[in-house]
């Protein structure tokens, strides 16, 4: 049994603001190469800039609200340096086009000392209805990798693209490719493909391997809808695959890949990377209701929290009578602490599509999480 989604809900102030989903998807590969010898970056965005674009939904619901949006903005991360973006020049390295200004164009490569860059996008979009208010924001992080002489680099990344949306494609993969003295190997080499599993718990659980260690399952041709082109135990000559259909992700999904090399001088070193697919096309929204509001009073009151599922606006397992959904809940105080004895008797977890919780429960501020189960 695997986790399907989370929710959660925090006890402080009446809203009537409906969950959005805002979201950053890129027109090439996040991850870069960038080769030392030659000084020069693959992709290159220079010759072809790099396209960010801001998808903007309601929970559980596919089709766009940007329309009901004024100006986005855009801030990029160097560091702790944040930048406003503000050009709609297209001659100028990074510029904002669209009509909400919802893409950002930049022809600028992630610094090669840097590592990484991260680009946020912020805005308010208004209910049509009610007029009322929501802002929301979204962050996407580029990555660059660096070919030095007799190094092992491994490129993780998502060949064609890291977003299912509406089913589609059938399947996207996870490439892992091993350069070796500035070039691309074609030597022996083992590959080990992992998906994030918080059921791999110990290492006597099923799916564990040293190389992925505690929190990881490795995925060999068992693994139905996670497959790689080669055993975790065999040699290949030939660079990594894993494909993953679009069922085995639901929001998102992170892979691990260790790369063992198997020839020369750096025979039995191991690379890593990862990649993470994520899926916006019929995602199990978690939306918790509360009976009495989000608010107690003078420490008195009490309230019922329920979870509702929600698939393309469609609510799943209304009367929660349903087998296939498990309700897991849990409570953190105003500090963040787990509350080890939520469930009684020294369990973390309450167990049902609804809760009761009383204003002991809430200690200027509580929140609860419930984690729905498939």
């Amino acid at each position: 049994m695997g986790i399907i989604s989370s929710g959660q809900i925090t006890i402080t102030d009446l809203s009537d603001a409906p969950v959005l989903s805002a979201f950053i998807t890129a027109s090439q590969t996040t991850t870069q190469v960038f080769d030392q010898t030659a000084n020069t970056y693959n992709p290159s965005y220079a010759s072809t800039p790099q396209k960010l674009t801001l998808n903007l939904t309601k929970a559980g619901q596919t089709s766009s609200i940007l329309g009901q949006v004024g100006r986005i903005s855009w801030y990029e991360y160097n560091g702790s340096t944040k930048t406003a973006i503000t050009s709609t020049t297209n001659t100028d390295n990074q510029y904002l086009s669209g009509t909400h200004n919802e893409v950002l164009n930049t022809k600028v490569n992630v610094p090669a000392s840097a590592g990484a860059k991260r680009y946020e996008a912020v805005g308010t979009w208004t209910d049509p209805i009610t007029g009322l208010k929501v802002d929301f924001r979204a962050n996407i992080d580029l990555l660059v990798v660096q070919l030095g002489k007799q190094a092992l680099i491994l490129n993780v990344y998502t060949g064609k693209g890291n977003t299912f949306y509406n089913n589609q494609p059938e399947s996207l993969t996870v490439n892992a490719d091993l350069y070796k003295g500035n070039a691309l190997s074609g030597g022996n080499k083992q590959f080990k493909f992992f998906y994030a599993d918080s059921s791999v718990s110990a290492t006597n659980s099923n799916g564990y391997d040293a190389d992925g260690g505690i929190g990881w399952h490795l995925c060999n041709s068992t693994t139905t809808g996670q497959t790689p082109n080669v055993e975790p135990t065999a040699n290949t000559t030939a660079q990594g695959v894993l494909t993953v259909t679009a069922d085995k992700v639901t929001n998102s999904q992170t892979f691990k890949v260790v790369c063992i090399d198997k020839v020369g001088g750096t025979n039995g070193q191991k690379a890593t990377g990862v990649a993470t697919i994520l899926d916006f096309s019929d995602p199990i929204v978690v939306v918790i209701e509360s009976t009495a509001g989000e608010t107690f009073k003078n420490s008195s009151g009490s309230t019922t929290l329920k979870a509702r599922l929600y698939r393309k606006g469609e609510e799943l397992d209304v009367d929660g009578t349903s087998r296939t959904y498990t309700y897991k809940w849990s409570r953190r105080d105003k500090n963040g602490t787990l509350d080890t004895n939520f469930g009684g008797a020294g369990n973390q977890y309450k167990v049902g599509k609804t809760i009761s919780v009383s204003a002991s429960n809430v200690s200027d501020k509580a929140t609860f999480f419930c984690e729905v189960f498939e």
